[in-house]
């Protein structure tokens, strides 16, 4: 069957070290927030070996987590603290990113129903690798963030 074919498969699997902490340590960060519930982040990182797919670039789940850190960032920004939860996210690939380059995720986080009392969050983001020469996009993505519920209400969000 299925498990037979996986098998027999003639290439290594996939080493699961670094671990995601170790690879995700940004170049450079910066965050802003604007009045209105606005924010922005960005986070720079150069591709090296443990981002990088069977074929030598950078691979597609490593790209979501470096939308979500950034997005992340400019969404707490905009509420002014932490305590949010992705609750959805869509990425579209659009272009590769290969070993050595820079590649930085630009977010910015809007509240969806607006100001600070906001139950949930809207927020962008960008994936651009550049290595000397014109940026390119690499990826986009949108996702939207919740509040989590104040203390004592557990597992249910505003």
């Amino acid at each position: 069957g299925l498990l037979r074919a996986f098998a027999s498969v003639d290439r290594p699997l996939p080493t699961l070290s670094p671990t995601i902490g170790s690879l995700l340590r940004p170049e450079a960060c910066e965050v802003e927030g604007e009045a209105g519930g606005v924010g922005r982040a960005m986070e720079r990182h150069r591709v090296e070996g443990g981002m990088l797919n069977e074929v030598g670039l950078l691979f597609g789940g490593c790209q979501a987590l470096l939308h979500e850190r950034a997005a992340g960032l400019a969404a707490d920004c905009a509420v002014g603290h932490g305590g949010l939860v992705l609750g959805a996210m869509s990425v579209t690939y659009l272009a590769a990113a290969k070993r050595g380059q820079s590649v930085e995720a630009r977010a910015t986080a809007r509240a969806a129903w607006g100001g600070e009392s906001t139950s949930g969050l809207v927020a962008t983001s960008c994936l651009m690798a550049g290595s000397g020469k014109a940026d390119k996009v690499v990826s986009e993505a949108r996702m939207r963030f919740h509040h989590v519920a104040a203390a004592g209400a557990r597992g249910s969000m505003r």
